[in-house]
């Protein structure tokens, strides 16, 4: 049968395909015109379908040229059996092939989830590299207007709202930048030994204007000692300053904002001990 195409609907396997069932043909030959030219001749052929999902994938086809051999019930027996084992080989080749074609579709979607996701790094980091640029002769210029203003209290009452925005500014570039930095690894942490209260009392200082215009009680209640932490102040700042934000941003007009310091007594703590020491900072 080698070199030989056969239309399935003039051929033993079309009908063995349509009717998903085995057949057994005697001299094919009288039955399908497409045979005719194929040579020996054919005496007997046995076709089993190769079963699928929807439809079979096609069918075994075995034949006898020599009229004293002929297919039995242990033939077609066989004959099924290697059809099912043909069977799960094409199943396991189209599931590889369908997972293969999902892991590509997977990772070509991660990259273009990490390329949008660089760009848009690198934009936010042009972005506020741009912002930062402008925003450094401004603070100077208001600087020096402060002192032409000195004796004018209405004129340094403006600057001051000035200065306190583009305070603003600075801040919301920075985050801008970290938030850059955070994303690409970049985000650099400075820690040193410095006093608690001092953040505190830097990250109030951010948020007081805001806490007085919804009229919050702002309460702070420190230990009656020093605490000393090894931390980067600066973001230390940031992330005080954020909770409180939040804090007058959710909580009603004329409400009670607690931020509580809670950290062991130095004196208490042996000098070489090596259990953890922490401070926890409360925001109700």
């Amino acid at each position: 049968m080698a070199g030989h195409s056969i239309p399935s609907d003039d051929s033993p396997a079309g009908v063995a395909l349509q009717l998903d069932a085995p057949q057994l043909s005697m001299f094919p030959k009288r039955q399908f015109a497409y045979l005719m030219g194929v040579e020996p001749d054919i005496t007997e052929e046995l076709l089993v379908p190769i079963p699928g999902g929807s439809r079979p994938w096609g069918a075994l086809w075995v034949m006898s040229h020599d009229e004293g051999r002929h297919f039995d019930n242990e033939h077609r027996r066989i004959l099924a059996s290697l059809a099912s084992f043909t069977c799960a080989a094409l199943n396991i080749r189209q599931a590889k092939a369908d997972a293969d074609a999902r892991a590509e579709e997977a990772e070509a979607a991660r990259r273009a989830l990490a390329a949008a996701e660089a760009h848009k790094d690198n934009f936010i980091a042009t972005l506020g590299h741009e912002l930062r640029g402008p925003l450094a002769p401004v603070d100077s210029a208001l600087a020096a207007a402060q002192q032409l203003a000195t004796g004018s209290p209405a004129v340094l009452s403006a600057l001051a709202v000035a200065n306190r925005q583009v305070a603003q500014l600075k801040r919301i570039v920075s985050d801008l930048l970290d938030a850059s930095r955070i994303r690409t690894g970049k985000l650099s942490v400075r820690c040193t030994y410095g006093l608690l209260g001092d953040v505190i009392k830097d990250a109030i200082g951010a948020v007081r204007e805001d806490a007085g215009k919804r009229e919050h009680q702002l309460l702070v209640q420190l230990p009656p000692y020093p605490v000393t932490v090894f931390a980067d102040a600066g973001r230390l700042t940031q992330v005080v300053s954020n909770l409180l934000t939040n804090a007058i941003k959710y909580t009603p007009p004329g409400g009670e904002i607690i931020l509580r310091i809670e950290a062991p007594d130095p004196t208490t703590i042996a000098e070489h001990g090596s259990a953890r020491r922490d401070a926890v900072i409360t925001v109700c």
